[in-house]
């Protein structure tokens, strides 16, 4: 699995730079790329990530002040992340009927950068149990991301560091050429896993 993670940082860190996300109000991401994002609702503080595909999750949360609080299920789905990239639900809510409403029918979500402005409907929803169903979130995306039989890295940053961990045996090649080595060094098992990851990637 280290020699996959390590062919993954190449192709992710070859044609990605800085690009910045933003949770518009009363929307709270909670993961990027399968690792919990501790933010606030109404933060407006940026998430810099690198530019290209990533798997969020994310949540509706708003507070109206006769009725109380009404928060979401957690929703996943892939983002395009180019430069200032924003994450908003579609609808404005302006009573608490209406947004409990969309809660049990589903949110459709905006993603809006420099290229486009794309609308997600019908992302999929991570289940949990028990008290505090949504606690350990990375634990949700994991089986969510077993069961859906998807190839998922961990943020750029993570894979970053796995990679100048390996054996110098790389750091004096050119990008293809440590590709090649780590690939012929690789098992047979994480040989199938990245082609699937590669196929997965061209078919977006």
């Amino acid at each position: 699995m280290r020699f996959l993670v390590v062919l993954i940082t190449f192709c992710v860190m070859s044609s990605s730079y800085a690009a910045t996300l933003t949770a518009e109000r009363n929307v709270e991401i909670l993961a990027v790329d399968g690792q919990k994002y501790s933010n606030q609702i109404l933060d407006t503080s940026d998430f810099t990530l690198p530019k290209g595909q990533h798997q969020i999750v994310v949540r509706y949360s708003n507070s109206f002040p006769k009725d109380g609080m009404l928060t979401s299920k957690p929703y996943i789905f892939n983002i395009q992340a180019d430069n200032n990239t924003t994450i908003a639900a579609v609808e404005i809510f302006n009573s608490y009927e209406q947004a409990k409403k969309a809660l049990e029918t589903g949110i459709t979500w905006r993603v809006t950068n420099q290229n486009n402005s794309v609308m997600i409907k019908d992302a999929d929803i991570l289940s949990g149990e028990g008290f505090l169903p949504y606690h350990d979130i990375e634990k949700l995306i994991a089986k969510y991301n077993k069961d859906e039989g998807i190839i998922s890295s961990s943020t750029a940053d993570n894979l970053a560091i796995t990679a100048q961990g390996e054996s110098s045996d790389y750091s004096n090649s050119a990008p293809i050429e440590q590709l090649i080595k780590v690939y012929n060094s690789a098992s047979k098992a994480d040989k199938k896993a990245f082609r699937i990851w590669l196929i997965e990637q061209d078919m977006k």
